[in-house]
């Protein structure tokens, strides 16, 4: 399971590692009712926009997984290597490997349209136009965060189509009033050449 800390670190709450470990004995009592072996539930922490983020305005991602030592219970942050493999997660070796590309199919550009409507009213809508650092608009930061996050086979074309389509698209859903150069900061507005539905033929 996820959640999101928006503008703060993403150190683990009190709250957050209870619900871990709760997560934890659910996923492991099932385990003993289904034939095979399923791999651990572990818990991440996003933070898209915390004043600790590096330069780069990649999201930060923190994975963890609760151990219970006597009465206590400890948060283990874990270390995810990301891979191009086409499987899902692996955690045979122990550590986590998670593996981009089969995560990402078809039916993705369905999904996002679906997140994009569900928040285009709700009253604590990230303001996409406002500046989130010097020189950099919330919708820079966003369009960073999200290509750092694309699977790795994918060429500088495919991830241009992808991210110019997605931020489009985004906006005209948010800002239908306004004129995509009116409603960004900073240079995206050149970025917005081709619509998501040109994704693919080149992806």
């Amino acid at each position: 399971w996820y959640h999101s800390h928006p503008i703060f670190v993403t150190q683990p709450s009190v709250t957050d590692i209870r619900n871990q470990f709760s997560h934890q004995a659910m996923w492991e009592e099932a385990e003993t009712t289904q034939e095979g072996k399923r791999g651990p539930f572990v818990g991440a922490i996003v933070g898209p926009y915390s004043e600790d983020l590096p330069e780069e305005n990649i999201s930060d991602f923190r994975w963890f997984y609760v151990q219970k030592e006597g009465d206590r219970l400890r948060p283990m942050q874990l270390a995810v290597d990301v891979t191009s493999a086409e499987t899902s997660a692996n955690f045979a070796s122990g550590s986590g490997v998670l593996q981009r590309g089969a995560l990402f199919g078809e039916d993705v550009p369905d999904a996002l349209q679906m997140l994009i409507t569900r928040f285009k009213t709700h009253p604590a809508r990230v303001q996409l136009s406002e500046e989130w650092r010097k020189g950099t608009s919330r919708v820079d930061k966003l369009r960073s965060s999200l290509s750092e996050h694309l699977p790795l086979g994918w060429q500088d074309k495919q991830r241009s189509a992808f991210l110019d389509g997605f931020i489009k698209m985004l906006l005209k859903s948010w800002y239908p009033e306004e004129s995509i150069e009116s409603s960004m900061d900073c240079n995206v507005k050149n970025t917005l050449l081709p619509a998501l539905d040109k994704l693919k033929s080149c992806c």
